[in-house]
């Protein structure tokens, strides 16, 4: 008589189906594996197989399992697929048969069938309403998973299926596949002969673009940056499009989708690729002005160049200054006048100085004598009134010379 295994536990996570319409097919065979598996054992076999695929999200999937043996109904098998960010699992083989009129399920020799959600025979837990095998012969053909995610011990044909292979559509097939097949009750032998997927989707079309070199802030982007290619005809479409200015900045994102003009055997695909923008140079001058001593300082005053997309000084986040260390009393002679303060992301700055230039102020004078006309031999004072001319200020300083006849008299000081 046929022993009770130990509970089988499974790990179940159940995607999201996504229907596409690409229709590539591509097939991944292990064959000849005759791995014994262990009778009455819930431990079993496990067969891990590492698949890179060059389709990109999965439309229909097929399995396809031969196993050699003397009773299905000890069979359990489910298979299992881990990609990046997703696990996905299905119940190939419940113990097919077992019911409550019939505790061991059903006693055929072996199985070579293909699992496909399509397959019009339907679930394969139940194959005997369907298409019994000849005594002594596998079952064959194209059935429906069980997909009873259920203790083996308690598992029944009323029992509903909660799995399928619609989890794993819409998911890129690329990563781990696991077939696992166990013998969960003792008193026959069975072997996994090999077993077999097929992906049905969309091709990953070959989209190739490389990183574009530095540009500078202001420049529009065109078919210079914006120039991804692709061995399929296609369109592509930019975002930011052509025409757009970016704001200065290290790594900014490009991406590009490519849709095929062939949608069936290939599927849309985003691509990105980084670009550097870097400030616009700017030069900020300050205004050389001049003064003379004494006046007021001028207002002071730059000049700009090297903006660009219409911005003024009023866009840069901070706005420039001008400052000089004269003062309206400073001595004749030369002052720097320092621009700076200005700040932009966008705009690398440089700042230039200008120069304040002190002059001399004028002076008038007012020449009198002390009489006019003097009779002769009479003594006749000279006065000279020495003034600044606005807008200088302050109080003349030196000597006067005054000149009588052609000869020099003083000279005294002011």
């Amino acid at each position: 008589m046929k022993q009770s295994p130990s509970t089988l536990a499974g790990l179940i996570l159940l995607g999201t189906a996504l229907q596409v319409v690409a229709q590539t097919p591509e097939t991944h065979s292990f064959l000849n594996l005759d791995r014994p598996i262990l009778d009455g054992n819930a431990s079993g076999l496990s067969d891990h197989r590492s698949i890179a695929s060059s389709i990109s999200r999965l439309a229909e999937l097929r399995i396809k399992l031969h196993v050699s043996g003397e009773f299905n109904g000890d069979l359990y098998a489910y298979v299992r697929h881990v990609s990046t960010g997703a696990t996905n699992f299905c119940v190939l083989l419940n113990r097919p048969g077992r019911s409550t009129a019939d505790a061991w399920g059903y006693a055929d020799r072996g199985l070579n069938v293909t699992f496909s959600d399509a397959a019009a025979n339907g679930n394969i837990h139940t194959y005997h309403s369907v298409a019994p095998p000849a005594a002594g012969t596998p079952l064959a053909g194209s059935w429906r998973r069980d997909g009873r995610d259920a203790d083996p011990l308690q598992v029944l044909d009323t029992t509903a299926p909660t799995t399928s292979l619609a989890a794993f559509l819409g998911t890129d097939p690329e990563g781990e596949w696991t077939l696992f097949v166990a013998d969960v009750d003792r008193g026959a032998n069975h072997t996994l002969v090999g077993w077999e997927l097929e992906f049905i989707g969309g091709l990953t079309p070959d989209v190739t673009w490389s990183v574009p070199a530095d540009i500078t802030y202001g420049t529009a982007l065109s078919a210079t940056q914006l120039n991804a290619t692709s061995s399929v005809p296609g369109d592509f479409v930019y975002s930011p499009p052509a025409g757009t200015q970016l704001n200065a900045g290290p790594a900014q994102t490009l991406s590009v989708t490519f849709t095929p003009a062939d949608t069936t055997a290939y599927v849309p695909v985003t691509r990105t690729v980084d670009i550097n923008v870097l400030p616009k140079p700017l030069t900020i001058t300050a205004t050389s002005l001049s003064k003379v001593y004494g006046a007021a300082l001028p207002t002071l005053t730059w000049v700009s160049s090297g903006f660009v997309n219409g911005d003024t000084e009023a866009d840069l986040d901070t706005p420039p200054g001008v400052t000089t260390a004269a003062t309206a009393s400073s001595p004749v002679g030369p002052y720097p006048i320092t621009p700076g303060g200005a700040t932009d992301p966008n705009y690398a700055i440089t700042f230039v100085d200008g120069v304040l230039t002190v002059n001399p102020a004028s002076t008038s004078g007012a020449l009198t004598t002390s009489a006019n006309p003097a009779a002769p031999g009479q003594p006749v004072t000279f006065t000279l009134q020495v003034a600044v001319v606005a807008p200088g200020a302050g109080v003349p300083t030196g000597n006067v010379q005054f000149v009588v006849d052609g000869a020099a008299v003083g000279p005294p000081s002011l």
